[in-house]
């Protein structure tokens, strides 16, 4: 992990990272992904979540770690 290029490489990454959370309807799909194709376009790295309510955790809790997890 000493290596600059190490840090450079995960710097890019977790600055490109667009988290899209929630728990979406069929409906939705369309819309999630024109988004997911014009943030590919802007270079960025979308990460969608599309999730059931949490069983053992708030959705709070769940959300929280993902956005600990990017920049």
């Amino acid at each position: 992990m000493n290596d600059a290029r190490i840090h450079a490489m995960i710097d890019t990454l977790t600055s490109r990272v667009v988290l899209i959370l929630g728990r979406f309807t069929s409906g939705q799909k369309a819309v999630l992904n024109a988004m997911r194709d014009e943030l590919c376009e802007r270079n960025d790295l979308p990460v969608l979540f599309d999730f059931e309510k949490p069983s053992h955790r708030t959705t709070l809790e769940t959300i929280s770690t993902l956005i600990h997890m990017a920049n």
